[in-house]
């Protein structure tokens, strides 16, 4: 694998020749599904990458990206919290960012760092990932709008909440394991139309979990080397089943999911309840 180098060593740019770095078809194939481009908005389905233990990952380049984004650009939080979980709750260890990620194994903490794109070689990681991940899918780079990428780092048995994105996300496994439940989108009796309406005027992506849908949603368990396609709008949540977790994700938007979101603004300029409010869990 021609970009796997060791832990803490300098990252280098993805190469430009005729190596590929995803497999999207193999793990699809072999659970009968399909191929990428038959499942592709409509079904989620694992497949196989070789970003595992590449040096963009390591807990030096992780740090050293989260110093150099912008405070908009990082989240983090205790990791221990229930699938159901209001924004306005989020608990936190008293930890600094730079505390949370060099004592991740044992802190208990869950990291977001958004938009890595903005740093350095992660623009050109994302560039190259896109061009490989639309001819697969049969789509052109400039149909895939407003591409970005996210790393996540997260302690043994971490949970990132019940929640949906409003893109195509393709979450890659780079080191430890997870498992995610993934349940069909547009389905108004697990997100409404009044929550949608909400999410689109500015509501937070974390959503209700209904204890009642629990056995509706589509398990896929991936460890590094692996990853997840995840649907536009798909609700999911995730749990970190092994120690430390470090995931990347890819997302982008496309003119089809931008008319789709177009058709759940409302009129009215109210400011949107939370997605909690809805169900009584504000």
């Amino acid at each position: 694998m021609e970009l796997s180098v060791e832990h803490g060593s300098k990252a280098s740019a993805p190469t430009t020749g005729s190596h590929r770095y995803f497999d999207l078809n193999g793990l699809a194939e072999l659970s009968g599904k399909g191929t990428a481009r038959t499942l592709y908005e409509c079904k989620p389905f694992k497949f196989r990458h070789e970003f595992a233990a590449n040096a963009w990952f390591s807990r030096d380049r992780i740090l050293e990206l989260a110093e150099a984004l912008p405070e908009t650009s990082v989240e983090y939080n205790l990791a221990d919290i229930p699938v159901s979980q209001p924004v306005t709750t989020m608990p936190h260890s008293g930890l600094s960012l730079q505390e949370t990620i060099k004592n991740i194994e044992n802190c208990g903490s869950w990291v977001l760092l958004k938009s890595v794109e903005q740093h350095g070689d992660y623009a050109e990681l994302l560039d190259r990932c896109l061009k490989e991940i639309g001819e697969k899918l049969g789509l052109h780079v400039d149909e895939m709008l407003a591409p970005r990428s996210f790393l996540f780092l997260t302690s043994s048995g971490g949970v990132t909440p019940f929640h949906f994105d409003p893109e195509h996300n393709f979450l890659l496994q780079i080191e430890g394991r997870k498992k995610i439940q993934i349940f069909e989108p547009f389905d108004g009796s697990i997100v409404n139309h009044r929550q949608m309406q909400d999410f689109v005027a500015g509501a937070h992506r974390n959503l209700p979990f209904d204890e009642s849908i629990a056995e509706r949603g589509e398990w896929f368990d991936f460890s590094a080397g692996e990853g997840v396609y995840i649907p536009f709008l798909a609700p999911h949540w995730v749990k970190n089943t092994g120690s430390v977790s470090v995931s990347f994700s890819i997302s982008f938007e496309t003119a089809k999911t931008k008319r789709k979101l177009s058709t759940y603004r409302r009129d009215q300029t109210d400011a949107p309840d939370t997605l909690f409010h809805e169900q009584g869990q504000g």
